[in-house]
């Protein structure tokens, strides 16, 4: 099915792709002929500091952004790319991928995964002798040695600003970068930087591990069997270890669809899709406000960016935002920094819906697909 890819938000290095750098806060369409190169088969984006990832569902990459470090693979020379570009991984096939202020992250087909940009903490997950990834010559890949170990999949990758985590098939997970406010577990904090991948820990396979976020200096992770939610490191936001709800409410009653976190805040949308559950900070209105809730809708999926946070309805059909929105990701009218909840994007066509929707550094994107 045709689809549409719509950005708003901060666009200074041309992280939004559109082919200018000035920040969007109507929703913008990518360029329709960089939408068919791809088959409209985009699977997944994934936002660095100032550089975007696309990833397609036949396993190409293509990047736009800051290219300063070589975080987007091309020739270092290109400092900045402006809309998106098809990436060389060495014919490499993606599954997945994460990123970070100034580092990409691939994971293959086959399980390997590759490393490029700038990691001064260790976030190339490759040692510490080679902090920056590229040349002024050509870039460069590397592959992350003896990981996973052998026997194991990876099943989902997340970044947070100067940290990596990584969730196996055999419910560990492990982890590499900026270690010492415990966000790769307390064991791994006194090295400060884990420069390789390193264990952090292992639940029982009988509550599997179903959502994973990073966020700027903490890991959160759900299990959705149990419907609990533990955080690593997080002190300075009032979170470590099993979240309770602010509201006193059981949340093992109360299972969730989606779990998120920004830099400083985490979510959860309960499984009805009616009840959000905030913590952290609030500085900027990042926690949900009492308007989301009163709309009386259900939503089926919640997405969290650096400091804003983006819900679908159940219907599909419109996406409300909320949080900082100083770049234009909460839309036109999400300037105000105050607690209030915006409508970012309705479909005025009955027969399209919003498949998909992804945030970034105060960026937003929003996957239509469109009947016609």
């Amino acid at each position: 099915m045709p689809i549409e890819i719509l950005a708003l938000g901060s666009n200074g290095n041309h992280q939004l792709g559109l082919g200018h750098d000035e920040d969007v806060s109507i929703a913008e369409s990518l360029n329709p002929d960089f939408i068919n190169s791809t088959g409209h088969a985009i699977s997944q984006i994934v936002s660095g500091g100032n550089h975007t990832l696309f990833i397609t569902a036949d396993g190409d990459v293509f990047g736009c952004g800051s290219n300063d470090h070589g975080q987007l693979g091309s020739n270092i020379n290109d400092k900045v790319i402006k809309e998106p570009k098809k990436l060389d991984l060495a014919g490499e096939k993606i599954r997945t991928a994460a990123a970070g202020w100034e580092y990409s992250i691939f994971v293959t087909d086959n399980d390997q995964l590759i490393s490029c940009g700038n990691g001064p903490k260790g976030e190339l997950g490759i040692g510490p002798k080679i902090p920056i990834s590229a040349t002024n010559d050509e870039p460069t890949f590397h592959k992350i040695r003896d990981f996973p170990p052998e026997g194991t999949r990876v099943v989902k990758i997340n970044a947070g600003l100067a940290h990596v985590v990584v969730l196996l098939d055999d419910n560990s997970l492990w982890g590499w970068g900026s270690s010492r406010k415990g966000q790769l577990g307390d064991q791994n904090s006194a090295r400060k930087i884990c420069f390789e991948p390193v264990f952090i820990m292992k639940k029982d396979k009988n509550d599997s591990i179903s959502h994973l976020s990073c966020g700027r200096e903490f890991t959160v992770f759900g299990c959705e069997k149990s419907g609990t939610i533990e955080v690593l490191g997080g002190e300075k936001w009032g979170f470590k270890g099993q979240l309770s709800s602010p509201m006193s409410a059981d949340l093992s009653a109360l299972k969730f669809i989606a779990v998120d976190s920004g830099w400083s805040t985490i979510h959860r949308l309960s499984s009805d899709g009616k009840e959000i559950t905030s913590w952290g900070n609030n500085s900027h209105f990042q926690q949900a406000p009492t308007s989301i809730r009163s709309l009386g809708l259900k939503f089926n999926d919640l997405v969290d960016g650096s400091e804003h946070s983006v819900v679908i309805t159940d219907d599909r059909r419109n996406v409300y935002a909320w949080g900082w929105g100083e770049h234009g990701n909460c839309g036109a009218a999400g300037f105000n920094d105050d607690n209030q909840t915006y409508k970012l994007y309705s479909t005025t066509d009955a027969t399209n819906r919003i498949k998909n929707v992804f945030c970034g550094h105060a960026t937003t994107w929003i996957i239509i697909e469109r009947n016609t």
